[in-house]
């Protein structure tokens, strides 16, 4: 029964295997094509456009009229090792063409191997590689190329017409160069020939516009330039080439110079007048081509032999070719030669050999431009002949000498201004800028003339800032006081009319004040305290043994303590029954005001420095609190009256 129920599981689980369903594997490219390229040589190519070169030995040739087998539409080129050349045609014109991969065992690549394929950016020829053929990568997209330190031979327009070509370094093993080996790089900028170059074909950089150098590694045996970048054999018999140049508006021809290549000066066109050495004889056609602003070229020996189209221009929508407009040729007078055929026409002039003809003359007139604060200055001289200018003597840029335009100081009334600048030279300013009035700061003001039950007092406030001061009325006392001791006309009345009405003290009987009592430490710390609005002291235990819980004036102590008014009579006590000093109640008064300085001179005999209450009673006198007991005194140990404490309150609190 065992056996037969395990068979069955077993079959279950084959079946449910068998309907798993199958994931595909991911397939490579279908090839489309295949073939041979050579004896030993064979090629395939795939869906996706990737041409595989495999074998041994050389590839075939193809030429414009019997392309490769592959067609055109090649986009990724694989050759294996063991190919040993690229052939003619290879590649002509893959235009999807945007990658090649080139192995070690190729040493040639072929006539138009690699021609227009204009999407391939870059390429890196391997190590190996001694030769490019004739225009083997020409009108390519090259904007980099890095060629290999075996190569030895550039052909003939090796890399013509490759527009976007920055940057080519050419290797030290490389000993030719042919003719316009890179012409049409019109993105090249400067390029250096090294010593190993023992041969240039004609003119390798024709209509490469932006080159504007040269380089001749000093050590080459067979070239050399000058300070212009133009291109010489050795010993500067014959004149090869020139970059484009402004610097080559007056060049001067070495007088060894005996051989103008074709398109030596070709399209320099800040070219305008010219003189050929008398030891020159030849001069190549189209040597002088698109030069359109030469207007005159003096020979200063016999008549050399002048190719075809050497000094002419060419129309580049039409491709035609006509004398440079405006040209003149001079000559000696008595020269011979100058008649023949071969001067096609070029309108030609004499000179006497003395003067100069129009063109190598310049009459300079200077125009001088004043530097100013931001501009520098400079001469510009101008030919009166042919109108040819340039700039020199250039004077730096004076800079701003900027004055100081005075601020004007705000006040609390009127607005002001900060500190501006401007130029002495020029329109340049910093303006200044304006500053609101600050408006006043007002104190809390002092009682300058005490209200009665007949007139109204006056409070005067000062500001903190200007000084200026204002009013405003006080009220006039509403006879509420009727204590029988208090004479509406004693200096005191109204100071206790005020402190009965602020609740700081309510007499000593409902009908006495008693004005000339002594007044005692525990009243004057009370009449402070509930000045201030009776605040609650923060500690509620007292550090005096004098001073109860029981005591009117218990809190109060207790909140003077803290705030700093008093620090008793000692340790443990107060004295609240004792009478209190003049100069205890100005120091009381003082730190209740938080200690403000005062700049007053002390006039009193009996106040000396040092004492606890000098400052608080300077101070006092400044406030008008009190005006001391004469001139010369402050009696600061006499005790005060109740009616001098209050009178005292109200001067400063009121």
């Amino acid at each position: 029964m065992k056996k037969r129920s395990l068979a069955f599981f077993l079959c279950i689980a084959l079946l449910c295997a068998l309907w798993v369903p199958l994931i595909p594997a991911a397939s490579a490219a279908d090839i489309t094509d295949s073939g041979t390229c050579g004896e030993n040589l064979t090629w395939t190519l795939d869906s996706d456009g990737v041409l595989t070169i495999s074998g041994a030995g050389a590839m075939n040739d193809y030429s414009w009229w019997n392309l490769p087998p592959w067609g055109t539409e090649v986009k990724t080129v694989m050759i294996e090792n063991g190919v040993t050349n690229i052939g003619e045609y290879a590649f002509f014109d893959c235009s999807a063409l945007t990658n090649i991969t080139i192995p070690g065992s190729v040493k040639y690549i072929g006539f138009y191997a690699v021609y227009g394929c204009r999407s391939l950016l870059s390429i890196t020829i391997p190590e190996g590689v001694t030769a490019l053929g004739p225009s083997a990568l020409s009108n390519c997209g090259l904007i980099s190329v890095t060629l290999p330190e075996s190569l030895t031979s550039i052909g003939a327009g090796a890399f013509g017409s490759c527009f976007d070509l920055k940057n080519v370094s050419i290797p030290n093993a490389v000993t030719s160069i042919g003719s316009s080996a890179f012409s049409y790089c019109i993105a090249l900028t400067s390029i250096t020939i090294p010593a190993s170059v023992a041969n240039i074909c004609v003119a390798p950089f024709r209509y490469c516009w932006a080159l504007t150098e040269i380089r001749v590694n000093e050590n080459n045996a067979a070239y050399c330039n000058d300070e212009y970048g133009v291109l010489f054999n050795k010993d500067k018999t014959e004149l090869i080439e020139a970059p484009e140049n402004a610097a080559l508006e007056d060049y001067t021809i070495p007088q060894s110079v005996t051989y103008i290549k074709d398109y030596a000066f070709f399209c320099c066109k800040a070219l305008k007048c010219f003189t050929i050495p008398a030891n020159v004889a030849n001069i190549d056609e189209r040597a002088f081509l698109s030069c359109d602003n030469l207007k005159s070229v003096v020979f200063e020996g016999d008549a050399p032999s002048v190719g075809s189209e050497a000094f002419y221009t060419r129309d580049e929508l039409t491709s035609e070719y006509s004398i440079i407009p405006g040209l003149t040729l001079y000559y000696i007078e008595g020269k011979e030669g100058w008649t023949t055929p071969e001067w096609n026409g070029y309108p030609t002039a004499t000179w006497d050999g003395v003067n100069v003809p129009k063109g190598h003359e310049h009459d300079y007139k200077a125009t001088v431009t004043a530097p100013t604060c931001t501009e520098k200055g400079y001469t510009t001289y101008t030919c009166a002949i042919c109108e040819d200018s340039y700039v020199a003597d250039e004077v730096a840029a004076l800079g701003h000498d900027l004055v100081t335009d005075a601020g004007i100081a705000v006040t609390c009334t009127e607005s002001g201004l900060t500190e501006g600048k401007h130029c002495s030279r020029c329109d340049y300013k910093i303006e200044r800028q304006a500053i609101a009035a600050l408006g006043h700061v007002w104190d809390e003001g002092k009682v300058t003339t005490a209200p009665t039950t007949e007139k109204e007092g006056v409070r005067t406030f000062t500001c903190t800032r200007c000084e200026t001061t204002m009013t405003e009325p006080i009220d006039k006392l509403q006879g509420t006081v009727s204590f029988k001791d208090v004479d509406e006309k004693a200096y005191f009345a109204a100071a206790v009319e005020w402190a009965v009405a602020k609740n700081i003290t309510k007499g000593t009987a409902a009908d006495t004040f008693a004005p000339n009592d002594t007044c005692t430490r525990g009243q004057i710390v009370t009449f402070l305290w509930r000045a201030a609005g009776e605040p609650k002291p923060s500690g509620t235990e007292s550090p005096f043994t004098d001073v109860k819980q029981s005591d009117y004036w218990y809190n109060a102590v207790l909140w003077a303590v803290e705030q700093g008014i008093t620090t008793g009579t000692s340790a443990t006590t107060f004295s609240p029954n004792e009478g209190c000093t003049r100069g205890q109640v100005a120091t009381f008064l003082w730190r209740y005001e938080n200690k403000p300085t005062s700049a007053a001179v002390n006039p009193f005999e009996d106040v000396k420095k040092g004492a606890y209450y000098y400052d608080a009673v300077l101070w006092a006198v400044e406030a008008d609190v009190t005006k001391g007991t004469s001139a010369t005194t402050f009696a600061p140990n006499d005790t005060c009256t109740r009616g001098q404490i209050v009178t005292f309150l109200y001067r400063d609190i009121a």
